[in-house]
């Protein structure tokens, strides 16, 4: 869940543009009376914009901050930089943003926040701490295209800036609801629970998670919300002493347990079938395949049952021989027919 950089990009970059003076019309971007027609003197957004930056930096001084601030214009705002840091201003001096970082005495980096002014409020959007210059997300905002709340991050490290813990939040009907907890395992941050809402809000379906020591997930667990957590499916994982994927199988709950449903392995780096059921509508057992390959990948024999009398029972076998360099040279079908496989094709 850490983190949607793209999704961001977007929020933050849709956001930049909008015209605060629509704050203060309930946020109707599209009236056309929010549409600025006239500019203060540029005096004038000089001085609110130092009184902004001098809440941060009340040592600062306004002919410091005139002789070593510089600006970006453009035809609908104005960015302000001094100190590392900049504040934006429509072209009336209305608040847009602030991107504010914090220096010590020796000019090492303590924290920075983002900020957006909404509905005459700055509001937090982004806050980083900083260890050994590296800068560490501790808090992720993010907004709809009406700029209301959608979701939150929040992330908490030492003070040697590891990961501790992050929560992943929803926002519904003015209420946080907690939609994720993280945990670090070998340096990154992996969630243990994941949970989706309906439109309403009320839950829909939930992921729980389980790692080795290096990280991989190893066992993946899919619940519905049926008046409580339903297990429908699970998929577990397994790797080599490298840490690289060789098997997975999947699950689903039936009757107080798991049935297997799927396995596939890792032939020459790619995810290959080797065990396949399927179902009937009432979940009993209705057929399966089972496969073997070659070191290259190659099927070699795929094997077909039917499920009767509370047993499997062979269907059909399929064989294929290839070339030295991987080509299919021959193919043979059998129908096992009183004990034994009769081959139907020469």
């Amino acid at each position: 869940m850490k983190k949607n950089r793209l999704l961001k990009t977007l929020i933050i970059a849709s956001f930049i543009t909008y015209s605060l003076v629509s704050c203060s019309n309930n946020g109707n971007s599209n009236n056309s009376s929010n549409v600025e027609t006239t500019t203060m003197d540029i005096d004038s957004i000089n001085r609110i914009v130092f009184e902004e930056f001098k809440k941060s930096f009340p040592d600062a001084t306004y002919d410091d901050f005139l002789l070593n601030s510089t600006k970006q214009e453009s035809s609908v705002d104005i960015t302000y930089k001094y100190l590392s840091s900049s504040i934006t201003v429509g072209l009336k001096g209305n608040f847009k943003s602030k991107d504010i970082l914090i220096t010590n005495d020796l000019g090492v980096k303590e924290k920075r926040t983002v900020y957006y002014y909404i509905k005459s409020n700055w509001v937090v959007v982004e806050d980083y701490i900083y260890v050994d210059d590296i800068e560490k997300e501790t808090y992720f905002l993010a907004l709809n295209s009406d700029y209301t709340y959608s979701f939150k991050q929040e992330y908490k490290y030492d003070e040697y800036g590891n990961g501790i813990e992050g929560k992943f939040y929803r926002y519904y009907d003015n209420e946080w609801i907690l939609a994720s907890e993280e945990v670090v395992i070998n340096g990154s941050f992996k969630p243990l629970y994941t949970i989706e809402l309906n439109d309403d809000g009320t839950f829909k379906a939930k992921f729980t998670y389980e790692y080795d020591v290096n990280g991989n997930p190893i066992d993946e667990i899919y619940f519905e919300y049926i008046d409580e957590w339903v297990p429908i499916n699970k998929y577990s994982y397994t790797y080599d002493d490298s840490g690289i994927w060789i098997e997975d199988k999947s699950y689903f709950y039936f009757e107080d347990e798991w049935v297997l449903k799927n396995i596939f392995k890792n032939y020459n780096g790619f995810p290959k079938p080797v065990y396949s059921i399927e179902f009937n509508d009432d979940n009993t057992f209705k057929s399966k395949k089972e496969f073997d390959y070659d070191s290259l990948g190659n099927l070699l024999i795929e094997i077909e049952y039917d499920y009767e009398n509370d047993i499997w029972v062979y269907k059909m076998k399929h064989e294929y021989t290839y070339d030295d360099i991987g080509n299919l040279v021959e193919e043979n079908t059998y129908l096992y027919v009183d004990g034994e496989w009769v081959l139907l094709n020469n």
